[in-house]
């Protein structure tokens, strides 16, 4: 997929007016998620990325990361992050960060979304949820 096409469709995805607010989207949600992945799966979900988006990945991720705390916090942290990076509110954050996941889904293929979502905690499955939930929402179980 080339980027132009990857912007497109998260700004059509999350409703976004303009092709910037999904890029800063797009940053801040790979820029989060590669801190979540171990560096191997970091690797592979870079290899299916347009080279432009391959680079957010790795933004703040520790290199050194071993395998067992690859993912060090939780969904509702998650959310929090991507917000900060992009200085929204949680329940913005929430559906854009949705919006860049919902794409990756689309676009990867099923097997390699199915490893990358294998690696995280099960809430991280909300990702793909449709309905946003409030800061400090218990997880359903």
């Amino acid at each position: 997929m080339q980027y132009e096409a990857l912007v497109e469709k998260v700004q059509q995805k999350g409703a976004l007016d303009s092709p910037g607010e999904a890029e800063r989207a797009i940053r801040a949600t790979l820029s989060t998620l590669g801190e979540c992945l171990y560096r191997t799966e970091r690797r592979h979900l870079a290899s299916q990325l347009p080279k432009e988006a391959k680079s957010f990945l790795y933004e703040y991720a520790d290199m050194e990361v071993t395998r067992r705390r690859a993912v060090s916090f939780s969904l509702e942290e998650f959310y929090n992050r991507v917000g900060a990076r992009i200085d929204l509110t949680f329940t913005h954050a929430v559906k854009r960060a949705k919006a860049v996941v919902a794409v990756l889904h689309e676009t990867l293929p099923e097997g390699e979304w199915a490893h990358i979502m294998d690696e995280l905690p099960s809430e991280y499955g909300q990702l793909l949820a449709d309905e946003s939930p409030e800061p400090g929402t218990p997880s359903p179980v």
